[in-house]
C-alpha cells in the first residue's frame, strides 16, 4: 500500500481513469472542516428546521425536537434511530477528529521543535470510534426523508423551509469533504510515530 502522509493516486491501467487516491491526511485542513461542520451541526440541531402552518396554526421544530414528537407518538424505536444516527454519532464523529487532528498537530509541531514525540492518549480507541461513528452517521438519510416530508405536506400546509435544515444540507456536504480529507491508515500511522516517545 502507498505511504498515506504522500498523496497517491490510483488509476485504472486501461483508460486511466482516476479510481481511488491516499490523502496526505493535512491535519490544519482536517480541524478547520471539522471546526466548520461544528458549526453547521449546532445550527442544525438548535435552529428550527421547518415551520408548518396548517389553517392558521403554526409549528416548528429542531432535530432533536423532531426525535421527541417520533417518541411521543408512540414510535420509540425510530425516535431513537433518528436522536442516535442523527445527533449523537455526527456529534461523536466531529468531537474525536477535532481531538486527534488538534493532537497530532500539537505533537507534531511541538515534538520538532523539541527533537521528541509524544504520546496522545486514548488515541487508538478514539480513532476506532471516528471510524465507526461516520459509518454510521445518517444525515444524508434524515435530509432526504426531511425534504420528501416537506413535499409532502406541502399540499396540505404552508410549509417554510428554515435555517436548521440548510444547516444540515450543509453539514451533508462537509460530512462528504471531511470523509475525503484524511484516511484512517495514514492517522495509524502517524499516531504510531506520536506514540513511540524517547
Amino acid at each position: 500500500m502507498p505511504d498515506q502522509g504522500a498523496a497517491a493516486r490510483i488509476s485504472c491501467w486501461r483508460c486511466g481513469a482516476p479510481l481511488g487516491s491516499h490523502h496526505k491526511n493535512r491535519l490544519d485542513r482536517i480541524l478547520a472542516l471539522v471546526l466548520a461542520s461544528a458549526v453547521l451541526w449546532l445550527i442544525g440541531n438548535f435552529a428550527p428546521l421547518v415551520r408548518v402552518n396548517l389553517q392558521g396554526d403554526t409549528v416548528s421544530t429542531t432535530l432533536a425536537g423532531s426525535a421527541l414528537a417520533l417518541w411521543r407518538s408512540g414510535m420509540e424505536p425510530i425516535a431513537a434511530l433518528v436522536l442516535v444516527t442523527a445527533v449523537v454519532l455526527p456529534a461523536l464523529y466531529l468531537g474525536t477528529l477535532a481531538y486527534l487532528a488538534a493532537g497530532l498537530l500539537w505533537i507534531e509541531r511541538e515534538g520538532r521543535a523539541e527533537g521528541r514525540t509524544r504520546h496522545l492518549p486514548y488515541a487508538g480507541p478514539l480513532l476506532r470510534a471516528a471510524q465507526h461513528a461516520q459509518a454510521w452517521s445518517m444525515l444524508e438519510v434524515f435530509l432526504v426523508g426531511a425534504l420528501v416530508a416537506v413535499v409532502r405536506l406541502e399540499r396540505v400546509a404552508v410549509v417554510d423551509v428554515r435555517s436548521g435544515l440548510w444547516a444540515i444540507a450543509g453539514l451533508v456536504v462537509a460530512f462528504s469533504t471531511l470523509a475525503g480529507s484524511w484516511h484512517p491508515v495514514g492517522l495509524w500511522a502517524r499516531l504510531d510515530r506520536a506514540a513511540k516517545a524517547q
